[in-house]
């Protein structure tokens, strides 16, 4: 469904475009396809990378453990599902059904979780349709106003502005919702449950932002264990 969203408005405005006697038709063609190719590729990257998904990478057979990290101590549980001790950023997708590695959330629209491993290639996907949206918009609107005299038959620009607006809301809105995270460092998970009442991941706006995109782990793991 995602792929199809990508590819029919893409592939619709490369055909509008054919009619069009103007030299622009041109560019508007190959940056259409070059949306077309780059959504397509982000996208596919999200849904059949593995997320980080968690095995038992804890050898202890102790049910808890204890970390320190920005002067807060945490206790560590086990999963009863995947049998394995999760550290602070690993949560159970109950879609997937198995542990994910600084889990953000599960996504219909890729059906995958989206975690350390794609996370990056998610926000890629998001900024890239962003901008094809706005793309969209503006060169339809282009085509309605500036070239050719209107013949009566542009109701497909006027479709795809319309489609354009109503899905780059969405698609820009979740964009800057994940940008807010990100300059936080908190992922949807931890800020939907409010996980952490002061978030021990955050080292302000431009360390985070670089903690994000190099993926490196937010703390070393000193464990103590606990025995019961």
């Amino acid at each position: 469904m995602t792929e199809f969203m990508i590819l029919v408005p893409g592939v619709s405005h490369v055909i509008l475009c054919s009619r069009i006697t103007h030299p622009i038709r041109v560019p508007f063609c190959i940056i259409s396809s070059l949306f077309v190719l780059l959504d397509t590729f982000f996208l596919f990257f999200t849904v059949f990378r593995d997320p980080g998904r968690m095995n038992k990478n804890f050898t202890s057979e102790d049910p808890q453990a204890v970390v320190q990290i920005s002067n807060q101590t945490f206790t560590l549980k086990s999963c009863t599902t995947c049998k394995t001790l999760k550290d602070l950023r690993t949560h159970h997708c109950k879609v997937c059904d198995y542990c994910v590695d600084r889990l953000d959330h599960h996504c219909p629209w890729v059906a995958n979780c989206i975690g350390r491993n794609n996370h990056r290639t998610f926000i890629l996907l998001l900024t890239c349709t962003s901008l094809n949206s706005v793309y969209m918009i503006i060169a339809n609107s282009f085509e309605l106003t500036l070239l050719d005299p209107p013949p009566g038959k542009y109701g497909g620009e006027a479709v795809l502005i319309i489609y354009s607006i109503v899905l780059g809301w969405s698609i820009i809105s979740l964009l800057f919702y994940q940008l807010c995270l990100i300059m936080k460092n908190r992922t949807t998970h931890e800020h939907r449950r409010k996980l952490f009442k002061a978030n021990p991941f955050d080292y302000g706006a431009f360390k985070n932002c670089k903690v994000f995109w190099s993926m490196k782990r937010d703390f070393a793991v000193p464990l103590t264990l606990n025995r019961t």
